[in-house]
């Protein structure tokens, strides 16, 4: 919820404070780390209070050692006693965040410092090199390096996929990467095996019965596996490169033919251009943007997204 927009959060206040609404049931999560008193979402949160809507807090902790313990004896089908000093030692490197205690796992399991013995039938691991591994206390670092192992190609559309957002679809990253779409696709493969994209949806089949001049190919949408991935690819971008790089992606997507066949992108490439407007010296490009900020305002005005259009 620390991503949503003010129209979405004003919306999902009317449904809620409706009185001809029953049976429903709303969960939603947030970073508390990202919410702040003066964001629209705690705006939301004491609003639906002073309706009289009851809701409760739950705060997620970190994984303690005992749950660990359990998780790996269930994930190796070996007793509990088995796995205390492994579980400790997980525990001690990843401060039980679950996602980074999965993302250790998968790299002990791909260095083979934990593997299957097929003659005995269990699973085993070697504790002295567990407890030798250079590992950071971030979770950002340990993705970095996952991604660097990737091929060079993968790697690039990562990064530009990153600046896309926390989801993208084939058509942009054609575009801006002007690679073939089943080129992308043979890229992108190799970062979904690795569990760092997903394809969203049930469109996975295309990925093997596809041709570049199938539109259909053009339909299918990614999305990063956690935030901490997308994350990691911007950060393996040089900072003063990003707002260069997303003014270089607003310029072609406003000159491809996104907008002829949805309106709607406007506001996404507007906010592409709007981050590299200090790179802009050129006059005429200047005149442009605000022309376009304009014409996207009163769009938004239009569709009673009056904070939108006052950003």
């Amino acid at each position: 919820m620390q991503w949503a927009d003010v129209a979405s959060l004003n919306l999902l206040t009317n449904i809620l404070n409706d009185p001809s609404t029953s049976n429903l049931y709303v969960i939603l999560a947030f970073r508390i780390n990202d919410v702040s008193p003066s964001h629209p979402f705690s705006q939301m949160l004491l609003n639906i209070a002073e309706s009289g809507i009851e809701f409760h807090n739950i705060h997620l902790q970190t994984l303690p050692l005992e749950s660990i313990i359990t998780l790996l004896a269930d994930t190796l089908h070996i007793p509990l006693k088995n796995v205390s000093e492994l579980s400790t030692v997980v525990f001690k490197k990843t401060n039980g965040n679950p996602y980074f205690l999965i993302e250790f796992l998968k790299l002990l399991y791909t260095n083979k410092i934990i593997n299957y013995d097929e003659n005995k039938k269990t699973w085993k691991w070697k504790i002295d090199e567990i407890l030798r591994l250079e590992i950071s206390d971030n979770v950002i670092k340990l993705l970095i390096k996952k991604i660097e192992t990737l091929p060079e190609n993968t790697q690039y559309l990562l990064k530009l996929a990153s600046c896309l957002g926390s989801t993208f679809d084939l058509e942009t990253l054609a575009i801006i990467s002007s690679n073939t779409a089943n080129s992308i696709l043979s890229a992108l493969k190799i970062a979904i095996d690795e569990e760092l994209i997903k394809i969203i949806g049930n469109q996975n089949q295309i990925l093997f019965n596809s041709k570049d001049n199938d539109q259909e190919i053009f339909k299918i949408s990614f999305q990063f596996q956690h935030d901490k991935v997308q994350q990691a690819c911007v950060e393996k971008i040089e900072a003063h490169e990003i707002n260069r790089i997303r003014y270089t992606i607003g310029n072609l997507l406003l000159h491809s033919d996104l907008l002829s066949k949805n309106e709607d992108r406007l506001f996404e490439i507007i906010d592409f251009l709007n981050s590299g407007y200090t790179l802009i010296t050129d006059e005429t490009e200047k005149t442009i943007l605000i022309e376009l900020n304009l014409k996207a305002s009163r769009k938004a005005k239009s569709s009673t997204a009056y904070n939108s259009a006052l950003e």
